[in-house]
């Protein structure tokens, strides 16, 4: 069952994930917040107060949005929030998918994404909670860590099963 936990709730949330990119890759991006500051020289815009991030069918909350791409090109985002949210949810789901964290950073040449403080990724009934959570949208492969006060979670509903005699 162990393995069975190991291997179920990483695929699930790998293919959710790397839908969520794709899609983040494509369409129309729409940004609202209070503030906005564009420095363009320098590569970079905060947007700031009630942010909300919105692009086909995902949704980006938080406080602070942070976006650099400086001359290299390497683009890089955070949200941040008490806490940023971010809820995908995809065409063929019977679910959204929620991920929640007090900062979340994409880096789009690494495509690495990063769930700092109080991580949780849940899918329907499955969750995974920890202090930390790094998802490498390029070979799927997803690391949870825990901190001082969390360790790492996972909740997978157990299938039915039936009675044997």
């Amino acid at each position: 069952m162990n393995e069975l936990k190991r291997c179920l709730l990483p695929a699930l949330l790998g293919l959710t994930l790397l839908g969520t990119v794709a899609h983040a890759q494509s369409g129309q991006l729409t940004i609202d917040a209070d503030n906005g500051e564009l420095d363009e020289p320098n590569g970079y815009s905060v947007y700031s107060g009630n942010v909300h991030l919105q692009q086909q069918d995902i949704d980006l909350t938080g406080d602070r949005l942070t976006i650099e791409r400086p001359n290299n090109g390497e683009l890089s985002a955070t949200m941040e929030g008490q806490p940023a949210k971010l809820t995908h949810t995809p065409p063929d789901a019977d679910s959204p998918i929620v991920a929640t964290a007090r900062s979340m950073t994409y880096n789009a040449t690494s495509r690495q994404l990063t769930l700092e403080g109080g991580a949780r990724i849940e899918r329907g009934e499955d969750t995974l909670s920890a202090d930390k959570i790094e998802y490498n949208l390029a070979d799927r492969r997803m690391r949870a860590a825990g901190g001082e006060s969390e360790r790492v979670r996972i909740t997978i509903p157990a299938p039915d099963v039936p009675d044997t005699p």
